[in-house]
């Protein structure tokens, strides 16, 4: 008998609904307490498992569960749920063989497909997972998820008008669909309609009070739009969510939030006197963060490095150079101060590279995120193309950014 009088029956049934309630530790208890009395116990391997995973410890829901189907191997929903493992640990390739599994036992199992589709998206097989959500859709047409994953890969696809029809779709059907809303923000921000995208973002920062998330994505919305008070205020939201999390020093916070003003430059002024306040916005702001950047010591934790350098990426001098203006010195200032910034996180970048060797191949390197159907991307593509291979090797960086065709053949 597992935990005292009670049976196996009793004690799974109890864990079933501590972890229904969200109890956790309590559900783990009374699993284990089974486990006790019957380690060979597929459902107190099964929901142990399923506990983990709840707990964020992936890595032993895949144990757990891996064993629980070794005793018993027919139960559809046990390979599923190892394959939901084994994708949040990243390891695909056997999430696919986990999820083929169970639509052996269970050929119409939606979920399933569904899950399948998403382990193809996260391997780039962009027209075999469209075709997994579709199918999970003709079984299941009011499945939220399918519709809100078959807008993620047609938007990678570059399908954006039925990218955001499958995602409004999918809000519909769900009305609290934060990363629904999410996903349709950034589809409409690659349509070029980012005041539609801020709307977006700001009903999911609604649905998501305390998370730091949403409002970044508001803020990149507000910048698109070149409506720089609203982008600082979403951004320093944002800001303020992380650092209190982790208990940023106030000098660490005082640098992001200057970093972050520095993104008030029109790419376009209204007129000379407005560029010229631009400018020396950005030049006071970049003083006093020198200054600031000065006394800081080395952060003192990871968290902190990842705030820098978070807010770092908010900031674009590159709208700087559209006002015909000498900007060296600012340039130069500016990139002073982000290997100040950086440094700790970024050294490896840092440092400089070896001599080419006499007759050796000439390097070229590009790092961007916008490395995908994008005019620049399509001009570097242009230029280097077409130069000798014979005497130039390429690397390329693409940096948190969507991949796509023009990706793949660079």
């Amino acid at each position: 008998m597992a935990d005292g009088a009670l049976s196996l029956t009793d004690t799974l049934k109890r864990a079933v609904e501590a972890l229904r309630a969200g109890r956790l530790d309590e559900a783990a208890r009374q699993c284990k307490s089974a486990l006790k009395a019957r380690p060979d116990s597929f459902d107190a391997l099964h929901l142990m498992g399923l506990i983990e995973a709840r707990r964020g410890d992936y890595r032993e829901a895949a144990r757990l569960i891996g064993r629980a189907v070794k005793v018993n191997p027919r139960v559809a929903a046990a390979h599923l749920n190892l394959g939901n493992a084994q994708a949040a640990l990243g390891r695909h390739g056997d999430a696919l063989a986990s999820y083929d599994r169970a639509l052996a036992l269970k050929p119409d199992y939606a979920e399933a497909i569904n899950n399948r589709g998403t382990s193809l998206h996260a391997l780039r097989k962009l027209d075999e997972a469209a075709g997994c959500f579709q199918r999970a859709l003709a079984l299941k047409p009011d499945y939220a998820g399918a519709h809100n994953n078959l807008g993620n890969v047609l938007k990678d696809q570059g399908k954006l008008d039925s990218a955001a029809a499958a995602l409004r779709k999918a809000i519909e059907l769900r009305s609290g669909y934060a990363d629904a809303y999410g996903n349709l923000g950034d589809v409409l921000l690659g349509q070029d309609r980012p005041a539609e995208a801020a709307a977006i973002y700001r009903r999911m920062a609604e649905l998501e009070p305390g998370e730091p998330g949403p409002l970044d994505r508001l803020g990149t919305a507000f910048y698109a739009d070149e409506n720089f008070a609203e982008a600082i205020g979403a951004y320093g939201r944002a800001l303020d969510l992380r650092a209190r999390k982790v208990q940023a020093s106030d000098r660490v916070r005082a640098i992001c939030a200057g970093l972050i003003g520095l993104i008030d430059v029109p790419q376009i002024p209204d007129s000379d006197a407005a560029a010229v306040a631009a400018r020396r916005r950005f030049a006071q702001g970049l003083a006093e963060l020198t200054a600031l950047a000065a006394g800081l010591g080395e952060p003192a934790s990871a968290a902190e490095q990842g705030l820098l350098t978070g807010a770092a990426f908010k900031v674009n001098n590159f709208t700087l150079g559209y006002h015909l203006e000498d900007d060296s010195q600012l340039q130069r200032d500016y990139a002073a101060l982000l290997t100040r910034l950086l440094k700790p996180q970024l050294g490896e970048f840092l440092k400089p590279i070896e001599k080419r060797r006499r007759g050796g191949k000439i390097r070229v390197g590009v790092a961007s995120e916008l490395l995908r159907l994008h005019n620049g991307a399509k001009w570097t593509y242009g230029w280097l193309s077409n130069l000798p291979r014979q005497d130039y090797e390429f690397y390329f960086y693409s940096l948190q950014g969507a991949v796509d065709a023009l990706t793949a053949k660079m």
